[in-house]
C-alpha cells in the first residue's frame, strides 16, 4: 500500500488493527471492516493481528529489549547484544526491528507494518523481508505494508494499492526562486570543525578519533546502519551527550531536528507553530503564509501537529528550520516517512541554506542521502569511519 504523505496509509492500518476508532476516538469509520470474519478489535484481542507502527517509541511495556521479549515469551536470539540497554537508548531502526520480531513471533495471522523502508537500513530490511516471507509461506500469514518505497519491497509483495492522489506539487517553483535570489553571498570559512572525537555508549565505542570540517555553504552526510551511532554523533556536536575530543566548533545559531520532531511541537495547530517561530525569529506575519506554501502545509494549517503523519511532521520541522535561518542545521533521519514531493522539499531546503552560506549535517541510514549532500562519512561498527565522495 502506497501513496503520498497524509493520504491515509497509517490511518487504514490503524483501522485494521482496531486502534481506530477504539483508541483514537476522534475518527469515524463507516462501512464494513472485517478481519477473518471478526471486527478488527475482536481479531486483535484474539491475537490474530499484529501492528508495527511508524512511531516506534510508544509500543513497549518493559524498560529493556530482552525484558520485553521475556514478558512476551519470545526467543532472545538476535537481540542478546541489546539486553542490557534501556529501550530509550536504542536507535529507531533497532526498535523497529525489535517490534517486527515481536509481531512475527506472536503468531498473528495478519501482520501490519508501517514504513519499514524508512526505519531500516538496507541490510536489516533484507532480514526483515526474509522473516516476513517465511511467515507468509510457512504459516500462511498475510502481510500488509504501508510504504512510500514499494520498489524496495518487490521481492515480498504480490499486490500494490495506491491511496490518494499525489498533488504533484513541486518544490522548485517561483517562490523558492524568489527566496534564492536574495542569497548570493560568497561563502568563506567553516561552519563546523571536529578534531579527535571519540564517542562511547554503555562501554561500546561508536566513534574513535574522528576529525572533519564542514565548510559554510555545504552539506555533510553521515551514513551508517541502524544503531551505529549517527544520532549520538549529532548530539555530541550539540554537547547533548558526553564525549572526548581535541576540539569541537560549530557555527551558532544551530537548529536541530531530531528523529522524533513530533514530540517537540508546542502549540495546538500547524499555523500556531509557524506563527510562534516567526515571532521568535523576527519574521513578518505574512511570511508564515509564504512558508506554509513552500512546504506544502496550506491544507494542514488548522491541524494539531500531533495528528500529522511522520512525513507531514518532518515537513513542518523543515519549515520551522527555514524560519529560524540557522547558520548550521543538524537533521537526524531527514528522509524518514517522506514521499517523493517531500524529498524534493528537503533538497530545496538544503540548497536554500547553502545559498545563504549556512551549512547542514544530516544523518541517515539511507544511501540515497549521498545524492543530496556535498560529502559524506560512513560510521562503521567498532568505531571506524569511512569517508565517501
Amino acid at each position: 500500500m502506497t501513496g503520498p504523505c497524509g493520504s491515509g496509509k497509517s490511518t487504514l492500518l490503524k483501522v485494521l488493527a482496531g486502534i481506530i476508532p477504539h483508541v483514537y476516538t476522534g475518527f469515524r469509520v463507516s462501512g464494513i471492516v472485517k478481519v477473518f470474519g471478526l471486527s478488527p478489535l475482536e481479531a486483535t484481542e484474539k491475537g490474530l493481528v499484529a501492528y508495527v507502527p511508524q512511531d516506534v517509541y510508544t509500543f513497549f511495556i518493559a524498560s529493556h529489549a530482552c525484558e520485553e521479549l521475556e514478558v512476551l515469551r519470545l526467543p532472545l536470539e538476535g537481540f542478546t547484544q541489546l539486553c542490557d540497554k534501556p529501550i530509550e537508548v536504542l536507535s529507531d531502526g533497532q526498535l523497529y526491528r525489535l517490534l517486527t520480531h515481536i509481531a512475527i513471533g506472536s503468531g498473528a495471522r495478519l501482520l501490519l507494518l508501517d514504513e519499514p523502508t524508512s526505519h531500516l537500513d538496507s541490510e536489516t530490511l533484507a532480514e526483515v523481508v526474509a522473516m516476513l516471507k517465511s511467515a507468509a509461506v510457512e504459516r500462511g500469514a498475510t502481510v500488509i505494508i504501508a510504504d512510500h518505497r514499494v520498489s524496495e519491497l518487490k521481492s515480498l509483495v504480490d499486490t500494490v494499492v495506491e491511496l490518494g492522489k499525489d498533488r504533484e506539487e513541486s518544490a522548485s517553483d517561483g517562490s523558492w526562486r524568489a527566496y534564492d535570489e536574495r542569497r548570493t553571498a560568497e561563502c568563506q570559512g567553516l561552519a563546523a570543525r571536529v578534531k579527535g572525537l571519540t564517542l562511547s555508549l554503555d562501554g561500546v565505542t561508536l566513534v574513535k578519533g574522528l576529525s572533519f570540517d564542514v565548510a559554510k555553504g555545504s552539506a555533510l552526510g553521515i551514513l551508517g546502519r541502524n544503531g551505529v551511532g549517527k544520532s549520538t554523533l549529532l548530539k555530541a556536536l550539540l554537547r547533548l551527550t558526553s564525549f572526548t575530543a581535541e576540539g569541537i566548533y560549530i557555527e551558532r545559531p544551530a537548529f536541530y531536528i531530531s528523529q522524533k520532531p513530533l514530540y517537540w511541537f508546542s502549540t495546538g495547530s500547524v499555523c500556531a507553530e509557524l506563527t510562534l517561530y516567526a515571532k521568535l525569529f523576527g519574521k513578518k506575519a505574512e511570511e508564515v503564509e509564504e512558508v506554509a506554501e513552500l512546504f506544502q502545509l496550506n491544507h494542514l494549517l488548522h491541524r494539531n501537529p500531533y495528528t500529522l503523519s511522520v512525513g507531514e511532521a518532518r515537513r513542518l520541522a523543515m519549515a520551522l528550520a527555514f524560519i529560524a535561518s540557522p547558520r548550521l542545521l543538524l537533521f537526524d533521519e531527514p528522509l524518514l516517512g517522506l514521499d517523493k514531493s517531500s524529498e524534493e522539499l528537503f533538497q530545496e531546503l538544503l540548497e536554500s541554506l547553502k545559498k545563504r552560506c549556512s551549512a547542514a549535517i544530516v544523518a541517515s541510514h539511507s544511501k540515497k542521502l549521498v545524492e543530496l549532500v556535498d560529502s559524506c562519512l560512513e560510521l562503521l561498527p567498532g568505531g571506524e569511519v569511512r569517508f565517501c565522495a
